[in-house]
């Protein structure tokens, strides 16, 4: 992934089995996922939210 880069994610929290996934139309992503949801927004994410996750890599600064 290049500086400046986007990657846009769109799907739903699921529970299966007393297991969290973040799922898309394509790919089943782990609960590690639906976590960072939960900390990030500091919430509780609930079976069949849908998220929009956009990611963008930035130049590091030196500190």
């Amino acid at each position: 992934m290049n500086i400046g880069e986007k990657k846009e994610f769109i799907g739903y929290v699921g529970e299966y089995s007393d297991t969290w996934l973040f799922e898309t139309d394509k790919t089943p992503y782990s609960s590690i996922v639906v976590l960072a949801i939960d900390e990030l927004l500091r919430t509780e994410t609930k079976d069949c939210e849908k998220y929009k996750i956009t990611i963008e890599k930035l130049e590091a600064e030196m500190i």
